[in-house]
């Protein structure tokens, strides 16, 4: 047996083992920023990063007012609340919301699950909304038909009267 000590040593510490930056990204997570079970506010909430990922839990009859970028924005189990959004937003999952109102400057994908009487108003001429088991879902004053269990993709035409299912 002709192992020293100093052979067993060459082994540890153990290598790290080598990632390419694009592989990084599976193993840090964003952190996110929550507001949950918010009642009666009125809060102005500036966004600071574009990678960081904004909930919104268990809020009822609030006003928020959300300026800056965020990475995904999801509104889960509130009611009678409305978020205003000042700058462009990227994709906004709406949870088992109710009596909803969505103001924003431009909003180009919604996913809406589960939820109820929700009004968006938003400056540009086309939304897109996935849609499932959600009622009484409006765009400005386009009123979009009600969906069951099956997911259905919409886009709303503001200049028009009518909503197009794809």
């Amino acid at each position: 047996n002709d192992l020293t000590l100093m052979d067993g040593l060459q082994q540890f510490p153990p290598r790290a083992p080598r990632f390419a930056p694009s592989e990084l990204s599976a193993f840090i997570r964003p952190s996110v920023v929550v507001y949950e079970q918010k009642e009666n506010e009125n809060e102005e909430i500036t966004a600071s990063s574009r990678t960081t990922p904004y909930l919104f839990k268990s809020c009822h009859h609030c006003n928020f007012v959300v300026n800056g970028a965020f990475a995904k924005l999801i509104i889960e189990s509130c009611s009678d609340c409305t978020f205003q959004f000042e700058r462009a937003m990227s994709t906004t999952d709406i949870i088992r919301g109710q009596q909803l109102r969505i103001t924003a400057a431009k909003c180009p994908f919604f996913h809406v699950d589960t939820s109820s009487d929700v009004h968006f108003e938003c400056a540009m001429e086309e939304v897109n909304l996935a849609l499932k088991s959600s009622q009484q879902i409006t765009v400005g004053e386009v009123r979009v038909a009600d969906t069951d269990e099956m997911q259905e993709s919409v886009t709303v035409s503001l200049g028009a009267s009518s909503a197009q299912e794809n």
